[in-house]
């Protein structure tokens, strides 16, 4: 008898966890929002689009995008999807023209030399907008955010 009620006890504890980490998974996935980043003012269709996502204000300022995505360049504008936890997030991109992978420069003043942007179409003084020009919040009601290219 006492097997039998350690062998019940057991399923049921068994049952609980199965439970509980289907419940998890459910609430994992449930915890993500289908995020879209548009690019627009795209003149030329060579290349790549890059884009970086940071996460936080650390990851901005040390330049380490938290995600990274690519896509084709279209006239039309382009864009690119990803599964994000609802929070404050910033964005950057350029557009790879030569497809080299890198935001090439141009002339002794280091002068942008593909087109690029940042989120909320902020526009650098010196160096990359500050955190706080640039973060935007996605959740459930913001699925979406378009940067605007501007050409160098």
């Amino acid at each position: 008898m006492k097997l039998i009620k350690f062998c019940l006890a057991i399923a049921f504890i068994v049952a609980a966890v199965s439970l509980n980490s289907d419940s998890d998974e459910s609430k994992q996935e449930a915890e993500t929002v289908s995020f879209e980043l548009k690019i627009s003012n795209i003149e030329e269709t060579e290349g790549k689009i890059i884009m970086g996502i940071f996460a936080d204000e650390k990851a901005w300022k040390d330049l380490d995008a938290t995600h990274s995505l690519e896509a084709e360049p279209s006239t039309e504008g382009s864009s690119a999807a990803i599964e994000l936890e609802p929070g404050e997030y910033a964005a950057s991109a350029f557009q790879d023209l030569n497809d080299d992978g890198e935001f090439n420069r141009k002339g002794m003043m280091r002068l942008p030399g593909e087109p690029y942007g940042f989120s909320n179409n902020a526009r650098p003084r010196i160096g990359v907008p500050g955190w706080k020009r640039v973060k935007f919040t996605v959740d459930e009601n913001s699925t979406e955010h378009t940067i605007k290219l501007v050409q160098p």
